[in-house]
């Protein structure tokens, strides 16, 4: 046992007040008057955490930004907005090949999302969302005190670390990111998982293996990053809790299983849907690069959050020399000397780190998903390892004084400098949220800390264009064109898609071209690249293109609209019902395309058809003036 160690646990003998015995990871239990005042003391904390956090948070209801992918998660889910034990059906059951979000399965996340639209939400509405983001963040922000209190014991420390937590921030990007409610649901069951383990680990009962296996199932289908927890488990057993052993190990057996089960999901999920890019894509010198770089890079972010994004792309050039990487390369190797050293005199350090490597491992990019070096919603459960260090610190600074009254004073210079920091960070929160009101000013301000890179100057032009402002999206796009990139498909795209708004549909054409050399499987590009064609009057190759789309994806509704679109210039006018058919079989309830179909199909005579159609199209929508205008003149005719 460290010299540290030792000392802390004399110390806690002589103050005989309810600790944790990093021995055996138990806490010390006094009189039962002292542990009821140390529930009451914590219990009201609890609620004074939970009130200054929600407080400084409250702007986030307000929030109206869409990031990358909320579009895929909410947007145009018609299954999360259309609430069903059906939708809840297709979330659990496709689980190799989710069709809805690409990706790794996350059916929790989903259905979460699916009840907030149930309960208002939708695009118009992003306060349900927020709402609930918010309340989960509360919660695991409660969860964290909670969890360092059955550590340490400490319900003044407990609070205090819950505190630093709950308002820092990097936890801004997880409550304000529509889609990333999947972190906060992952982190809600993952606390609880460490809560009712560390019961367990001083009970020895299967009535706290059970839920803790059954919450860690649950953070695993809401996001498979908490697949680490039964590792983070072993490093708690070796420090505080001092049991790490050949029965710790066979305890977790089960867990390990269940993480390898939803590890091997994740990965066939990702690679058959999205995509994955393994290490030797890019090399294994570029890997440890790259941990060296986000090894610092999170710690430095955490230490002093300033310049926070949503977005870091990687440092160009990504060598040696490049400043950035070479301040982590430095910094790694400076870090992991001290931390072996520190062993002497305790087993903290050197374990707040690795659980805060363990934890994030899934997320460092070894195995890269994404076109960011790093994310602050990555380290929100990770920050567990920091967190812990801390509390170890203010827990030996109180267990230090010799005295009640030293312990006091101690007590109120952990309640000013918390109380400092705590306003600090929630004024940096608030000022940050500034950015998030709406999604052009989000983006311009992402687009501020990176200018060079074009996914930013990408996803500001889409957004450009959603506002009509296409001559500045053009601009956005062209530039971004001239970066070298990942997305060139998606840049061309999005270009000629401005481009086709404004009518320059030569131009438009030559970039879906160049979209498609990239992207020859995709079923939106062939479909607006039908639009541009059919806009200059090339109605056959408009065709091809539409036919080829929904070849790609048989369920597109749009694409089969345009093609009897197209077909009825032609004059086709079987064609062009048999289209519109299609598209009423994928939305049925669509009162305008009843209408629009009773309108061809009174064309061609069949006028009881075209009456059962205008019926149809007002039972769905009453107000639907032309279907009663349509359905009126039919009538008269036939009196």
């Amino acid at each position: 046992m460290s010299g540290c160690d030792k000392k802390r646990i004399k110390t806690v003998g002589k103050n005989g007040r309810q600790m944790v015995r990093f021995s055996g990871g138990k806490a010390r239990m006094g009189s039962g008057r002292s542990a009821y005042s140390q529930i009451l003391i914590l219990t009201i904390l609890l609620l004074v955490v939970a009130a200054f956090v929600t407080v400084t948070y409250w702007p986030v209801l307000s929030c109206r930004a869409i990031l990358f992918d909320d579009e895929h998660y909410l947007l145009n889910n018609q299954l999360v907005q259309n609430p069903s034990w059906a939708s809840v059906s297709r979330f659990l059951s496709e689980v190799l090949e989710p069709s809805t979000v690409k990706g790794y399965y996350q059916p929790l996340t989903m259905i979460s999302l699916m009840l907030d639209c149930a309960m208002g939400g939708g695009g118009d509405n992003l306060t349900r969302f927020h709402q609930t983001s918010l309340a989960l963040h509360v919660m695991n922000t409660m969860l964290v005190v909670v969890f360092i209190y059955l550590l340490f014991g400490q319900p003044l420390v407990a609070a205090a670390v819950g505190l630093l937590f709950g308002v820092h921030p990097m936890t801004v990007e997880p409550i304000g990111w529509i889609a990333e409610r999947k972190t906060l649901l992952a982190a809600f069951f993952a606390l609880w998982c460490l809560v009712f383990y560390l019961y367990y680990a001083k009970k020895r009962s299967w009535k706290y293996y059970l839920p803790l296996l059954l919450t860690y199932v649950l953070a695993l289908m809401a996001k498979p990053t908490a697949i680490p927890l039964p590792v983070m488990m072993l490093l708690l057993d070796f420090w505080p809790l001092r049991r790490l052993g050949k029965k710790a190990i066979l305890e977790k057996i089960p867990l390990f299983v269940v993480g390898f089960i939803f590890g091997l999901i994740a990965f066939i999920s990702q690679s058959s849907t999205f995509g994955v890019r393994m290490p030797g894509e890019y090399g294994f010198d570029a890997v440890a690069l790259l941990i060296c770089h986000n090894l610092v890079f999170y710690l430095h972010k955490f230490i002093w959050p300033v310049r926070l994004s949503a977005f870091y792309p990687f440092p160009i050039p990504f060598v040696f020399l490049n400043p950035r990487v070479l301040a982590g390369i430095i910094g790694t190797f400076v870090l992991m000397p001290v931390l072996l050293i520190s062993l002497r005199w305790t087993r903290a350090l050197l374990t707040g780190w690795l659980l805060f490597f363990i934890a994030i491992f899934p997320t460092i990019g070894v195995i890269g998903f994404h076109d960011m070096i790093a994310a602050d919603r990555h380290a929100y459960i990770p920050s567990i390892g920091i967190l812990l260090v801390l509390a170890y610190f203010l827990t030996r600074f109180l267990s230090a004084a010799k005295n009640n009254s030293v312990r006091k004073l101690r007590q109120i210079v952990i309640l000013a400098v918390v109380f400092v920091l705590a306003f600090f960070e929630a004024h940096a929160i608030r000022k940050y949220l500034v950015h998030w009101q709406d999604t052009e000013t989000h983006r311009r301000y992402m687009l501020s800390l990176a200018p060079d890179n074009p996914i930013l100057h990408n996803s500001l032009g889409v957004e450009l264009i959603e506002r009509r402002r296409l001559d500045e999206a053009i601009a956005h796009f062209t530039e971004a064109l001239g970066f070298k990139s990942t997305i060139v498909a998606a840049i061309h795209h999005n270009l000629a898609n401005a481009l086709t708004i404004q009518g320059r549909y030569g131009e438009a054409v030559k970039h879906y071209s160049e979209s498609l050399k990239s992207r020859p499987d995709s079923a939106i590009v062939y479909f607006n690249f039908g639009k541009a064609l059919a806009g200059q009057n090339r109605l056959d190759d408009a065709i091809a293109s539409y036919k080829t789309s929904i070849q790609l994806n048989a369920a597109y509704a749009p694409a089969y609209f345009e093609l009897g679109v197209a077909l009825y210039k032609q004059g086709d006018l079987d064609g062009t019902i048999e289209q519109y058919r299609k598209v009423l079989r994928i939305y049925p309830d669509d009162a305008e395309m009843h209408c629009n179909l009773g309108i061809l199909l009174a064309q061609k005579g069949l006028v009881e058809q075209a009456i059962k159609e205008f019926h149809l199209a007002l039972r769905l929508d009453p107000n639907l003036a032309k279907a009663q205008r349509n359905l009126q003149d039919l009538l008269d005719e036939e009196n």
